[in-house]
C-alpha cells in the first residue's frame, strides 16, 4: 500500500454555497506517485546496464516506429496489441 495522504473523502475545498467538499486530490497525488515509481525504475535497469523500454511521446519525429518496435515482441502474448 502507499498512502496518497489524501484527506479523508479525497476532497479539500469547500464554499459556504455548496453542501459537498470537491477538488479531489487522490488523482494528482496518485500520478505523481506513480511517475515517481517508473522514473526510479528506469533509474534502476539503467544503473544495472538494462535500457528500459520507454515509450516515446507521439510528438516526436519518428515515435511510431520507435513505439511499434517495442510492441512488436509483444503482440503474440498480448493480442490488443495487434488491434489497430
Amino acid at each position: 500500500m502507499i498512502d496518497n495522504l489524501s484527506e479523508k473523502g479525497d476532497a479539500v475545498l469547500k464554499h459556504e454555497s455548496v453542501a459537498a467538499l470537491f477538488a479531489t486530490t487522490s488523482t494528482v497525488l496518485g500520478v505523481s506517485i506513480v511517475q515517481s515509481l517508473m522514473a526510479d525504475t528506469i533509474r534502476q535497469l539503467v544503473e544495472r546496464g538494462i535500457e528500459p523500454p520507454v515509450l516515446r511521446s507521439g510528438n516526436i519525429d519518428g515515435a511510431d516506429e520507435y513505439n511499434q518496435s517495442l510492441i512488436d515482441p509483444y503482440k503474440e502474448r498480448i493480442p490488443l496489441l495487434s488491434l489497430q
